[in-house]
């Protein structure tokens, strides 16, 4: 209710030419408090903020950077949500792949350590194959 209520004085604001008014509402449209989310309408009010007000520069500015990385972020969450989805669907496969990778460096390994424990003379037998 309280809400709904500063929707309507700001809205009364503006029509006044208040630029704090102008800024306000592009917060709550970029946020959807009280009002349908709305990037491109914040991004009016911000711009009227702007030119009602020389002197908000600075945090218009910033105002408007961070509307630009939320628009980013909300533009690329559906493809994140669907690689995260692609990765629980195939966690099996992916932890195998991981062990057979990790198994294979192991091996790797132990063999260069007993290959440096041999004498120079000594040569270590090759591997068996069956």
């Amino acid at each position: 209710a309280d809400l709904n209520k500063s929707v309507a004085v700001y809205r009364q604001a503006t029509q006044l030419r208040s630029a704090q008014a102008m800024f306000n509402l592009g917060v709550l449209h970029e946020h959807g408090y009280g009002l349908p989310q709305d990037l491109f309408l914040a991004k009016r009010y911000y711009d009227m903020t702007r030119t009602t007000q020389p002197d908000s520069m600075l945090p218009v500015t910033l105002a408007l950077a961070k509307l630009s990385l939320h628009h980013f972020y909300i533009s690329r969450k559906e493809a994140v949500h669907a690689g995260a989805r692609w990765v629980v669907q195939n966690a099996e496969g992916l932890a195998l792949v991981g062990l057979s990778l990790l198994l294979t460096v192991v091996m790797k390994l132990r063999r260069r350590r007993a290959n440096a424990r041999l004498p120079n003379d000594v040569q270590p037998d090759p591997p068996v194959v069956r």
